[in-house]
């Protein structure tokens, strides 16, 4: 059949979603959120945090630089030569 290709018979098979289910689920992520949300995350992990994003960004900031002056110092001294 169609819609049900494991099995031949029509008792798993389920044309719509189930209400009761559906339900279930949003319950359930209702609660996971209020469990993470009631966690207060230190002030030690926020600070780590924090300096691994600046670890991250710095070397690509520095690089941005590095190309962008190169970038310029072509523009100027090459082809402003005259």
């Amino acid at each position: 059949m169609f819609f049900n290709k494991k099995n031949n018979d029509l008792e798993n098979l389920r044309f719509r979603y189930d209400d009761e289910l559906e339900d279930k689920e949003k319950i359930e992520l209702k609660h996971n959120k209020s469990k993470s949300s009631k966690e207060k995350i230190p002030f030690k992990d926020i600070f780590a945090m924090i300096i691994a994003q600046y670890a991250i960004m710095i070397p690509i900031m520095l690089g941005a630089c590095v190309v962008f002056g190169l970038l310029l110092f072509i523009i100027v001294k090459v082809l402003m030569r005259g």
